[in-house]
């Protein structure tokens, strides 16, 4: 796909971001073709899926932690060490997870609204660095941790009430690149929601309306 859109093959490889020799190895094989990193997109996310208070597990939160929340701080500070400047721009991948109820979603959600909290420190701490810092959030996008953590029933269900509800991977995509393109550069410790606006009316008022809609049953005008 590179090579058919013109553009230099990629440099792929695979480490482990929760230990850091991997890291180092990483930024070292990084460092023998380039003097510095110019965009760190955090997009690692690994954590235990619960669907009851039972399941929790205090070593399982921890392993969470390490490789869902503190790459983003590990890697930011590895890559000063090595390359003597921080990225110039740092984004964090998250979801919804922080602010709304996900099926099975627990652990993944605390490590995501931990990870945009010290993104949001990030962005303090480095303001005078010249680095920006921001998050992505995602709205639902099609993909294989998405089933894994919701079931092979949760596509087809949401595409039965609302097949916008997805986003696709090249919009969560734009807006990294946005916010890593100098365009956007007074935007700094913020959540960036890609959702299409989904947020907004997504809920059991939707699922109504569509169900009177469907049956041609609407309600009548409300009052105070």
């Amino acid at each position: 796909q590179f090579e058919e859109a013109g553009g230099p093959a990629p440099l792929i490889v695979e480490a482990d971001a929760r230990e850091d020799d991997d890291t180092d190895a990483l930024l070292a094989r990084i460092r023998e073709e380039h003097d510095g990193i110019e965009a760190f997109v955090a997009g690692a996310a690994f954590a235990q899926v619960v669907d009851s208070l039972d399941k929790y597990s205090r070593r399982s939160f921890l392993q969470s932690i390490e490789y869902t929340t503190w790459p983003v701080v590990e890697y930011t500070r590895r890559i000063k060490t090595v390359f003597g400047a921080y990225p110039r721009y740092v984004v964090g991948l998250s979801s919804g997870g922080p602010d709304h109820f996900h099926t099975n979603y627990d652990m993944v959600a605390a490590c995501k609204a931990a990870m945009e909290t010290l993104l949001r420190y990030l962005a303090h701490r480095l303001r005078n660095e010249q680095v920006n810092v921001n998050t992505v959030r995602a709205r639902f996008v099609r993909t294989e941790s998405l089933e894994a953590t919701f079931g092979a029933e949760f596509g087809p269900f949401v595409d039965a009430i609302d097949p916008s509800l997805f986003v696709d991977v090249d919009e969560v995509g734009s807006a990294v690149f946005g916010l890593c393109s100098g365009l956007m550069d007074a935007v700094n410790g913020q959540v960036i929601m890609v959702d299409r606006g989904t947020e907004f009316f997504d809920g059991i008022s939707m699922l109504f309306d569509k169900l009177q809609a469907k049956d041609g049953s609407r309600g009548g005008s409300g009052g105070d």
